[in-house]
């Protein structure tokens, strides 16, 4: 009886934590997801204000930087 109550304890165990290092995992992957997104609008931002500085409306004046 005492070695059911253990081995049963050691598995609960054992699954909490594998669970607790699955969700560590993803909640690592969230960070760099974000990091990601904040890159994809600086470069967006960035592609806008060249453009705009290419066709806007009075190209005849120095573009300044």
């Amino acid at each position: 009886m005492l070695i059911t109550v253990l081995m049963m304890s050691a598995v609960f165990l054992s699954a909490t934590v594998i669970a607790g290092l699955l969700t560590v995992y993803q909640l690592g992957r969230v960070g760099s997801v974000a990091d990601s997104i904040r890159a994809t609008f600086a470069a967006d931002a960035g592609l806008q204000r060249g453009l705009f500085r290419v066709f806007r409306c009075n190209a005849n004046e120095p573009v300044i930087p």
